[in-house]
């Protein structure tokens, strides 16, 4: 039976080899920097870092959805940063401005995604070189609007949901977990 178990678990770790050497070079990138940098492994910058690894693992959830499906979206980059400045800029820092900003936001990413899917779907434009297209025209919108400098003050609401905690854990990274 031992021999059986050990076949199981080599077989497991042959399929799932990538994971794995995914998750060892994570462990030693951590114990390196824990080594060469103090202060690497303390909870505030842990914090820090599970805070803006679950900014990325929102996006790979939506890119998650596209590759999915066939198809591959490299708008998204510009489509997030986009919707920050955008956010930032029309709410003016407060609650009311952000209220009223949230839903154009959201309607110029679905439009960016419309133009995307009805080019990709009717107009035959290959998935890659559509959404890259639209990342740069996206890219250069935003130079334009914000004459190439530094967006606005976020709204306070956003910010304290960002810094904020639920039972000493945050709330974006919680947010993400119950997302995924």
């Amino acid at each position: 039976h031992v021999e059986t178990g050990m076949t199981v678990l080599a077989e497991i770790a042959r399929r799932n080899a990538s994971v794995i050497i995914g998750w060892a070079i994570a462990i030693a990138l951590f114990a390196v920097g824990t080594v060469l940098s103090p202060g690497f492994a303390a909870l505030p910058h842990v914090r820090t870092i599970l805070i803006t690894a679950s900014f990325i693992g929102f996006v790979g959830l939506g890119q998650t959805l596209c590759i999915l499906t066939g198809g591959i979206d490299l708008s998204m980059p510009s489509v997030l940063a986009g919707s920050a400045v955008l956010t930032a800029y029309l709410s003016n820092g407060t609650l009311d401005g952000f209220i009223h900003t949230v839903p154009l936001v959201l309607l110029l990413a679905v439009v960016a995604g419309l133009v995307n899917g009805i080019a990709i779907a009717y107009a035959r434009v290959p998935p890659i070189i559509m959404t890259l297209g639209m990342n740069g025209a996206l890219q250069g919108l935003l130079l334009v609007y914000t004459n190439g400098g530094v967006a606005a003050q976020p709204p306070e609401v956003l910010a304290d949901f960002v810094s904020g905690s639920f039972f000493g854990l945050s709330l974006v990274l919680l947010t993400w977990v119950v997302a995924a």
